[in-house]
């Protein structure tokens, strides 16, 4: 069995054998607004068809108890910075824009993406003070 719920993963996306660093900070100046994301992992990447646990994919009955064989080691960055100015404070009505990188390596090919994004949201909350 592997740990996937109707083709959805259960465990994490990274599978086993990672280390995981995350970061998330925000702050506020006036009507401006700044939230920073950072991930780094460090992982185990499946090569030579032996199966260390990145995959969830694959039943974990064919995981490498071989202790002789030497992994690759992978590493995954996501980096997200988010500005946005407050248009209306009561329904917290916001003009924002947002950068994102992505890298992965896990030893053999190399993924980057980078994306921005900009737009207007709102976060409407009922507050209830029946107390």
């Amino acid at each position: 069995s592997n740990w996937l719920q109707y083709n959805q993963p259960l465990a994490h996306p990274l599978g086993a054998a990672f280390t995981e660093f995350v970061f998330i900070a925000q702050a506020h100046v006036g009507d401006i607004w700044l939230d920073t994301k950072y991930i780094t992992a460090t992982f185990l990447g499946d090569q030579q068809g032996e199966n260390f646990g990145q995959n969830i994919y694959l039943s974990q009955s064919t995981a490498t108890t071989d202790t002789n064989l030497a992994p690759t080691n992978g590493t995954f960055t996501y980096l997200e910075i988010n500005l946005a100015f407050m248009l209306n404070p009561r329904t917290n009505l916001q003009i924002f824009a947002t950068l994102a990188r992505r890298e992965k390596n896990d030893g053999i090919i190399l993924e980057k993406s980078d994306y921005f994004g900009f737009g207007l949201r709102s976060q409407i909350f009922n507050y209830y003070f029946d107390f």
